[in-house]
């Protein structure tokens, strides 16, 4: 085979692979840690910005951290100070999500949900909440087993957990309702000033995010993938090139003046 041949099969081969990496890296992945503070981590290690979030992975934040996952789907979840919660499932062809709040507060801002048999719930103890596409905070406190949601747009239906006779109530945007020892409340409007806080309280300080960061990565692979098959098929061009090169200028120089 001539040198020639063998170096462009092996530039197409590269090209390939790399370009294949993004496909790779987001086979199992729910989605990306797009906004983060200090004292936040990921399955009991620090977690960095634009680090992969996967199924059953679990994010912890102390008193002053904050974490925003940005899901495969577009769909974002802003982790409060004081939080754990768990990915259980994440599948954005067939939109089924399943997040499990186990202690603090989250924001869920759900994409509208199409498909059908698809969910978006979050999970505690005392109550779920399902959405089809809306945005609302929900808050579980363990030591008290209380629960309480906040709807700020669209609606949320809440069921009850670990009870035979399940109870469910309908919130719309511009309530709330709230769970505890005395059972379900009566959804109720949201207090502006319980609403703004919910809000401050699951803001990262870096400010506000756009949801497609969840595929930055993939676009960085993808810049590095055709940076890196442009200097490949370059040198291979050049290499060919050099090869000719060399014999056009020998040759000219051996003519003599007439």
């Amino acid at each position: 085979m001539k040198p020639g041949v063998l170096h462009r099969g092996i530039a197409v081969w590269l090209c390939f692979v790399i370009v294949s990496i993004p496909v790779w890296a987001e086979t199992n992945s729910a989605g990306q840690v797009t906004a983060v503070t200090t004292a936040s981590s990921r399955n009991s290690h620090p977690v960095r910005l634009k680090e992969e979030v996967n199924p059953n992975d679990v994010l912890q934040t102390d008193r002053s951290g904050r974490t925003r996952v940005t899901l495969r789907n577009g769909s974002i979840l802003a982790v409060g100070s004081s939080s754990e919660i768990r990915v259980v499932e994440h599948d954005a062809d067939s939109q089924q999500t399943v997040v499990q709040l186990n202690a603090g507060r989250v924001r869920s801002r759900v994409v509208s949900i199409t498909k059908p048999g698809g969910k978006f719930e979050v999970q505690t103890p005392v109550a779920t909440a399902s959405v089809v596409g809306t945005d609302f905070y929900t808050e579980y406190v363990p030591a008290s087993n209380t629960f309480r949601l906040i709807c700020y747009s669209g609606v949320v239906k809440v069921v009850s957990s670990g009870t035979s006779a399940a109870h469910t109530e309908i919130v719309h945007a511009g309530q709330m309702i709230q769970v505890g020892a005395n059972g379900f409340e009566a959804p109720q409007r949201t207090p502006n000033a319980l609403q703004q806080d919910s809000i401050a309280q699951t803001t990262s300080e870096s400010g506000d995010m756009v949801a497609g960061e969840s595929h930055v990565l993939r676009t960085i692979l993808i810049g590095a993938a055709a940076a890196a098959a442009g200097v490949v098929i370059g040198l291979v061009t050049t290499g060919g090139s050099s090869a000719v090169q060399p014999a056009s200028s020998t040759s000219s120089s051996d003519k003599k003046p007439k």
